[in-house]
């Protein structure tokens, strides 16, 4: 008897279970090609990481520290200071100190500018190119590159714990200073009556707060549009402007951040640190700027904030790490 030799007979239900395993295959393929086109886009438009970030517990160190040439001092006075200073970080404190210091050796004192051209690079480099020589000008605006300049340009600046800053910032915008009394007016009609109650009020949130988080890594970055976004490469952007900056102290060692300052330019700004004591002697000169009322932050919401203002709390150390490298320089030559 012969037997009959054959393919297998598949019922209708293992045909159907193989040809949804073939299509699961090429869907999962297909998938895949689409992921590893998706990654590699993204992986051009995203920057390099910077030292301080870490990959699987070992840190990254990418981008070089900053640091400030206190060895060569600048000489002379034919030049312009640029002092783009972010909000509530004693930059009027500054400005006093420099005025009283010698109104005349630095020729016109420009306060700040108008806020219709805060914004506007070309009307800020218009207006600097007007000025005469020796000018110290201080306002709020974001950094400006300045390289096709026919004339000097130095960049100084002051920043503040980020933290420190928000809350008073926050405090100012409702309560003032001695100088400048506030009353609640639409400029605060989005404020909530403490920074607490702000980061739970949706409004106070999306118009407050993520706005004045980003105030320092934005007045560093400078006028592209995506300096607005409160991201990585904003700090990249911010870190790496902050290297045309002369110097930059800090609020809280700002005896050490003048000693410095009147080292870089002695011709302008000696015996700064001995008008600074001075008026400190004077209680309302030193108080004037003070915000009048901050209400201390509950312990939660200080947690938030560490993690919330990462980015800017790093630009901070970023800078502090100059200082303190700028200070011990200063002590060595002292």
């Amino acid at each position: 008897m012969e037997l009959a030799v054959g393919l297998p007979s598949w019922s209708m239900k293992h045909v159907f279970i193989y040809a949804l395993y073939v299509s699961l295959v090429v869907m999962l393929l297909s998938l895949n090609t689409i992921f590893e086109r998706v990654r590699g886009e993204i992986a051009e438009t995203v920057p390099p990481m910077t030292r301080f970030e870490r990959t699987e517990g070992t840190r990254v160190q990418q981008s070089p520290p900053l640091r400030f040439d206190i060895n060569h001092p600048i000489n002379g006075t034919r030049f312009r200071i640029l002092y783009n200073a972010v909000p509530k970080t004693g930059s009027r404190n500054l400005e006093f100190l420099i005025r009283k210091l010698s109104p005349k050796c630095l020729g016109r004192v420009k306060c700040g500018y108008f806020p219709e051209i805060a914004d506007n690079s070309e009307q800020i480099d218009r207006y600097i190119r007007s000025l005469g020589e020796a000018a110290f000008i201080r306002g709020h605006f974001p950094f400006l590159h300045m390289d096709n300049s026919d004339f000097p340009v130095m960049y100084i600046n002051i920043i503040r714990d980020p933290i420190e800053r928000l809350v008073s910032n926050y405090y100012y915008d409702l309560f003032g200073d001695s100088a400048r009394p506030m009353s609640r007016t639409s400029k605060t009609e989005h404020h909530a009556s403490t920074l607490d109650d702000c980061l739970e009020d949706e409004v106070c949130f999306s118009k407050v707060y993520s706005y004045y988080k980003q105030v320092t890594l934005r007045t560093f970055c400078g006028h592209d549009v995506r300096c607005s976004k409160y991201t990585r490469w904003t700090l990249n952007r911010a870190k790496n402007n902050s290297r045309q900056y002369l110097f930059i102290g800090l609020t809280n060692q700002m005896e050490a951040s003048l000693s410095i300052l009147e080292l870089l330019l002695p011709d302008l700004l000696a015996g700064l640190k001995i008008k600074m004591k001075a008026e400190t002697e004077r209680v309302a000169a030193t108080t004037q700027y003070r915000t009048v009322k901050k209400i201390p932050l509950h312990e939660e919401t200080l947690r938030f904030l560490e993690r919330d203002m990462s980015l800017e709390r790093e630009f901070y150390a970023f800078v502090s790490e100059g200082f303190e490298d700028a200070k011990k320089s200063l002590l060595a030559n002292s």
